[in-house]
Parts: structure tokens; sequence; C-alpha cells
């Protein structure tokens, strides 16, 4: 029994190790979290700005042909 009891000391410190050692791993697991948001968060709006840009490009492609169409049709009318 007094061998078991002078374990304990040693199984105490153990323990108290283990939980800090949890505590530092949830801390790194929320920051590890917190910049995986951000890296989401960043790439959205990158996609989100280069479809923009795209949808501007693609009006205005449109708009060219538009012009186009009208100068072809134009001069065919005064023909």
């Amino acid at each position: 029994m007094k061998k078991e009891l002078s374990k304990v000391p040693a199984i105490e410190l153990s323990l108290s190790e283990i939980a800090k050692s949890i505590d530092l791993m949830r801390l790194q697991s929320k920051m590890q979290q917190q910049l995986l948001f951000m890296i989401m968060e960043t790439s959205t709006r990158e996609r989100s700005a280069m479809s923009g840009q795209m949808t501007e490009s693609v009006a205005k492609e449109i708009e060219k042909a538009k012009g186009k169409e009208n100068e072809v049709t134009s001069s065919k009318m005064a023909e």
C-alpha cells in the first residue's frame, strides 16, 4: 500500500502535464481554425472579385458585338 501511495505524486504530476498539453492543443486548434477561416474568406473574396471581373468583361464583349452588329445592319440598310 505504501508503494502505491508513493506513486500518487508522480501520477498527479503526469495528469497535470497531460492537462497542460490538452489545453495547449486546444489553443493551437482554435488558432488553426481561425487561420483556416481567414484563408477560406480570402479565397471566397478572390473568387467573387474574379467572377465580377469576368462578368464585366463578358458584358463589354457583348456590347462590342452588339455595336458591330448594329454597324453591319446600318451599312446594309444604307446600300
